[in-house]
């Protein structure tokens, strides 16, 4: 299994914004176009030169007055998201076998659409707030009138596409819902979009996270980022208010950034930085020890050490870079 980055950006792409409804087939890497060479060395030197007025404003900052260990990492996030404020925001997706955005659903025919009998609890399409009684007329821009249809088409989707679109009607009323396999645990606290392996499925979430935490810890011993990312963000699926994987998810990013980066991927490498980021900002609601703090101080201060090298070496990251096959 491999992880893959989809950048959904609203500018500068040939082939226009992406929607969350974007397919992702097993098979081949979905890849939103790179922008041109002079649009990203602009980037570049747009954030050597935030780099330099951050740097300033912070170093200003702290002679004015004596900042706790807290505060400073407030100020040093002013200076790292403004730099990847010119980054483009990333939705993580996991590229392998998907299972069906309509599973633990039942349908039967109905005059109008097809109606939806019953709704698994906890499925991705209950979170999604599918009911029974719902009337599916159209799923993405395909209207449904049969079981038959529905039923091709959900074959259609499944194994490919991690959201789409659906239209019911609910007591007469149509309401427009996005199914979509990402982790709603993950979503709501960390603001991350992952795909988790929706076929290991624990009765404790606690040996769940350990199961997962094993995993990862394993791949990180065979030096695998990729899949000691993927296995930790499952373990963070199961307890997604762990402290600890939380911090090792923004470790991995880190790297995983630097390994795009060395390759001349600068949309992904900034992208990784980005996610890291997000995780980090958003511990700040938890109480952490002083070591989680020292944590989490250290991860900016490589996430600043990264940003620099990239805007010292505005030519380093201009390589088109291109997924195997």
């Amino acid at each position: 299994m491999t992880l893959q980055i989809a950048r959904f950006c609203t500018e500068d792409q040939d082939d226009g914004p992406r929607a969350a409804a974007d397919v992702v087939a097993p098979a081949r890497h979905h890849r939103a176009p790179h922008r041109h060479r002079a649009a990203r060395q602009h980037d570049v030197v747009a954030m050597g030169d935030q780099l330099k007025i951050a740097d300033q404003t912070m170093t200003h900052s702290t002679k004015q007055r004596h900042l706790t260990n807290r505060q400073s990492m407030r100020a040093m996030f002013v200076v790292v998201v403004s730099l990847l404020a010119c980054g483009v925001a990333p939705v993580l997706a996991l590229a392998a076998q998907l299972p069906s955005l309509f599973r633990g659903v039942v349908v039967a025919d109905s005059p109008l659409g097809v109606r939806v009998v019953s709704v698994e609890e906890a499925s991705q399409a209950y979170l999604a707030d599918l009911r029974p009684e719902d009337l599916i007329v159209r799923i993405q821009e395909t209207e449904i009138h049969s079981i038959d249809e529905f039923a091709t088409l959900s074959s259609a989707l499944k194994g490919r596409a991690v959201s789409t679109a659906v239209v019911v009607f609910r007591n007469g009323i149509p309401h427009e819902l996005v199914l979509h396999l990402y982790s709603y645990p993950i979503l709501r606290e960390w603001g991350i979009a992952f795909v988790p392996d929706h076929d290991v499925r624990f009765a404790e979430a606690s040996v769940g996270l350990a199961y997962w935490s094993r995993l990862g810890r394993g791949y990180e011993d065979a030096h695998n980022v990729v899949e000691a990312l993927n296995a930790y963000l499952n373990g963070l699926h199961n307890v997604p208010t762990d402290v600890t994987t939380t911090l090792k998810v923004s470790e991995l990013f880190l790297q995983r950034s630097q390994q795009h980066l060395a390759t001349g991927a600068l949309p992904d490498g900034i992208s990784s930085l980005r996610q890291a980021v997000a995780m980090l900002e958003r511990l700040f609601d938890y109480s952490l020890t002083d070591d989680q703090l020292q944590i989490v101080k250290d991860h900016l201060q490589d996430t600043r050490r990264i940003l620099h090298d990239v805007t010292m070496a505005p030519h380093a990251g201009m390589t088109a870079h291109r997924s195997p096959p």
